[in-house]
C-alpha cells in the first residue's frame, strides 16, 4: 500500500504499558515486487508463490543474495527464473525452485 499510515505501539514495562505513536510512509516500488499477503502455509509445507521482479535500469540487475532475520523461513535464489514480458523475470509456481545458483538471478533492463 502507498500513503501515509499510523499506529499505536504499548511497551509493556514493569511501571505499566508505555503508548507510543508510530507513523510511517510508504511509496512507490521502483521494482514493481507485490507483497504476498494472506498467504497460509501449512508447516512443513515448501510454499513457492510466483515473484515478479521488474528491473528499473539500463543495464542488467544481478540479485545475488536473498535472506531474512526470521529463524523459521528459509529464502533461496531462483534457479530457473522465467521472463514475465515488459522487462520482468518472475520467479516461483512456474519458474524457479528453492536452489541458488553461483551467479545469482539475472534481470534484464526494462523493455
Amino acid at each position: 500500500a502507498v500513503g501515509t499510515f499510523e499506529g499505536l505501539i504499548l511497551v509493556y514495562t514493569n511501571m505499566g504499558a508505555i503508548p507510543y505513536t508510530v507513523k510511517a510512509t510508504a511509496g512507490d516500488n521502483p521494482y514493481k515486487v507485490e507483497p504476498i499477503v494472506g498467504a497460509k502455509v501449512v508447516v512443513g509445507e515448501r510454499f513457492n508463490p510466483a515473484i515478479s521482479v521488474y528491473n528499473p535500469h539500463d543495464a542488467n540487475l544481478h540479485v545475488r543474495e536473498v535472506f531474512t532475520t526470521e529463524g523459521f523461513l528459509h529464502l533461496s535464489l531462483p534457479d530457473k527464473p522465467v521472463d514475465a514480458g515488459a522487462g520482468r523475470q518472475q520467479i516461483g509456481s512456474r519458474g524457479g525452485t528453492d536452489a541458488a545458483t553461483a551467479s545469482g538471478w539475472g534481470v534484464p533492463p526494462r523493455a
